[in-house]
């Protein structure tokens, strides 16, 4: 009988919980992995003659060490529309026992099983136990690895993600401390300054996100391991996991958008990380998009200075990724695709986001100033690439991201949020466009834009037909009428 056995049959299973949750969380990674693993499986079996998927951090990242699972995506193979995968049923046997793991907190003990999540635990582990050949249809295959929500449809992958933000609730409750903001427990001294170390990054840039939902923190240890686990947003398959071992930092990354994930990879280049191969976790809707990607990020950090450090700055780049696609898209109005990933990145170094600025109205806010400074400048249909060219653009819009975070009461977020400049954002956005030329600044006030406005018109507002011109990319000036 083991210790926990011994706990439980006392009655104490209180005692229990924070162990029992630890021990799901690391299912949770191991879960991961296996799905990763079929996948580069079906991946191989498409294509064999592709280079082998290099799975060795993933690997070392969930503390799993199996050479047959290693090697079981390079001996798959299709025949017909059958994807054959040696020692599917031990895999499958792996799969079934760490789902039990994993739900275990969440449906066993003193707590009322969770109504939704307990048959669906209970129908997996059937239909897992079920899986006794080496072949797997299309279907099977599907409902192993899909992540995409689909009305009432359910598959494996989606249990667990479903698992897994149960689980974060619950560790939050079992929390019996906070640090800076991180609930935690079974912490050592060295992983408190860790933690702060982390959550001093998260707080340092927090308030970029608004009242946006996420940048909830989690802390424990397990083992030799300290781990973490911040809620990014709202996005199922957005999730981000720091495991620290000595003084190395692997970090795991999921995101549904692979432009986002392309820019945070990026992002951590600079600071020095050594990223694995992204793999697709979904085999439908690729093109569409809706696939998501999983990376692990390594930091070889040389001493306990240099790892605070590197930890410290991780917690700070998060909020960036906060509706990072959306201001990517709001931006692609006014600048080219390049030019746009460009402005986010640079307003992500200078940690002024783009939160306040999809707030105050977006390109709604760009369009209002330029009409604000009249047809001596801009003619309708203008963007501000044309005008000023694709360099001075693009820092004019870097300034305008932090716009809003210039006045006294910054916008609250909301998803609908319209265009207005009740916080006097179309005023300083007027003065930045103005120091991008070699005119005087435009001191007039301008009108109020969008749906703020007196008139009540909900149009984007753009400067109207002048037969004026402009210079383009250079110095703008007014010609005669």
């Amino acid at each position: 009988m083991e210790k926990g056995d011994v706990v439980a049959s006392l009655g104490q299973l209180q005692l229990l919980r924070p162990a029992r949750v630890r021990s799901a969380l690391v299912a949770n990674d191991r879960l991961k992995l296996y799905l990763t693993v079929l996948q580069a499986a079906l991946a191989h079996a498409d294509k064999p003659s592709a280079a082998r998927l290099d799975l060795s951090r993933e690997f070392a990242a969930a503390q799993v060490k199996a050479p047959w699972l290693q090697d079981l995506p390079a001996n798959a193979y299709r025949d017909g529309n059958i994807l054959h995968v040696p020692d599917l049923p031990r895999a499958a046997s792996l799969l079934r026992e760490d789902l039990a793991v994993m739900a275990r907190p969440l449906v066993e003990g003193d707590r009322t099983p969770s109504p939704e999540l307990a048959p669906r635990v209970a129908r997996w582990s059937v239909w897992l136990e079920q899986l006794t050949g080496d072949g797997l249809g299309p279907d099977e295959m599907h409902a192993l690895t899909n992540g995409n929500r689909h009305g009432d449809e359910d598959s494996f992958h989606l249990l667990v993600m479903d698992l897994h933000k149960a689980l974060n609730r619950l560790a939050a409750e079992l929390s019996d401390e906070t640090i800076d903001g991180a609930h935690v427990w079974s912490l050592g001294e060295e992983d408190r300054v860790r933690v702060a170390a982390f959550m001093r990054g998260i707080n340092r840039t927090r308030d970029l996100k608004l009242n946006h939902p996420g940048l909830d923190t989690a802390a424990m240890r397990d083992g030799a391991r300290l781990l973490l686990q911040n809620d990014i947003g709202t996005n199922d398959a957005h999730v981000l996991v720091i495991q620290v071992e000595d003084t190395r930092v692997a970090l795991t990354y999921s995101d549904l958008h692979r432009r986002r994930f392309r820019f945070f990879q990026s992002m951590l280049a600079e600071l020095g990380a050594q990223w694995s191969a992204p793999v697709l976790r979904s085999t439908e809707g690729l093109n569409a998009g809706d696939a998501f990607e999983v990376g692990t990020a390594t930091f070889d950090c040389g001493d306990e200075d240099a790892l605070r450090e590197t930890l410290e700055s991780l917690g700070a780049r998060i909020v960036f990724l906060i509706d990072w696609n959306r201001a990517r898209k709001r931006l692609e109005l006014l600048v080219t695709k390049a030019d746009a990933l460009a402005v986010l990145a640079e307003g992500a170094r200078r940690e002024v986001g783009h939160m306040g600025w999809l707030a105050c109205g977006g390109e709604r806010l760009v369009f209002g100033a330029m009409q604000a400074l009249g047809p001596d400048y801009f003619q309708i249909g203008d963007r501000p690439d044309q005008v000023l060219g694709s360099d001075q653009a693009r820092e004019f819009l870097v300034q305008v991201l932090s716009v809003p975070f210039a006045s006294a009461s910054p916008p609250r977020w909301s998803p609908m949020t319209p265009a207005c400049c009740w916080c006097g954002a179309c005023i300083r956005a007027t003065s930045s466009i103005c120091s991008m030329s070699t005119r005087p600044t435009v001191t007039r006030s301008p009108k109020r834009c969008g749906t703020g406005s007196p008139t009540g018109s909900s149009a984007i507002a753009t400067p109207r037909r002048s037969s004026r011109r402009v210079r383009r990319n250079g110095n703008i000036r007014r010609t005669s009428s």
